[in-house]
């Protein structure tokens, strides 16, 4: 099954997981894949089903567009008052927390911005590949517009990734393919399929 098929079976679901073989896409399907409920709560689902699986799996993220992978939190829907602000951030840090522990190997493809909450989502995984694009980009932009991390996600970023990386990130630095590639924000800039086969044989991942 090439890329094109999984969105093609994934259809007009805002979160769907795609199954070929091994390989389990979770592909994002919205127009900037921002979290809610909604979001996380279809996300804790296809995790549930990769959890049920038996075999040997690997789960792939995807955003569907070609612009943005994910911008993090629905800032809409967090003006609507401070109750889901708090309950949102608690429920994406345990969500956060099955993506970073589950029992198979994890791929996120960022292929388009990923920014903010979507690039702790990245984060999760453990491995990224980035497309070699100008105009795709990783930022932990919440200083810039006067946010601060919880104790948890900044934990998550240190322990993902090396001391000068989760300093520059957490500073609201803007990082193209080869400064997140330098930084090991991304893991690789190679062709999907080729990771494809590296994870489920279980070859060393790092390039």
């Amino acid at each position: 099954m090439n890329i094109d098929q999984v969105f093609k079976e994934a259809g007009d679901k805002s979160i769907a997981l795609v199954r070929d073989g091994a390989i389990f896409y979770l592909v994002l399907n919205r127009p900037e894949n921002v979290f809610d409920f909604d979001t996380i709560a279809a996300i804790n689902a296809c995790l549930d089903e990769v959890e049920k699986s038996t075999g040997a799996a690997c789960l792939v993220t995807i955003g569907s567009g070609d612009k943005v992978f994910s911008t993090g939190f629905n800032l809409k829907f967090w003006a609507t008052g401070v109750i889901p602000q708090f309950q949102s951030i608690v429920l994406i840090q345990e969500m956060f927390d099955r993506m970073l522990t589950i029992g198979v190997p994890t791929l996120c493809v960022m292929n388009g911005m990923t920014i903010a909450g979507g690039l702790l989502f990245a984060l999760m995984h453990d491995f990224r590949i980035m497309k070699d694009d100008p105009k795709c980009f990783t930022c932990l932009s919440e200083i810039n517009v006067g946010l601060s991390l919880t104790p948890a996600f900044g934990a998550m970023v240190k322990y993902q990734l090396d001391p000068q990386a989760s300093r520059l990130m957490m500073f609201g630095g803007r990082f193209g393919p080869q400064d997140s590639l330098k930084l090991r924000v991304a893991d690789s800039k190679n062709g999907l399929r080729r990771w494809h086969q590296r994870l489920l044989i279980g070859q060393p991942l790092r390039t």
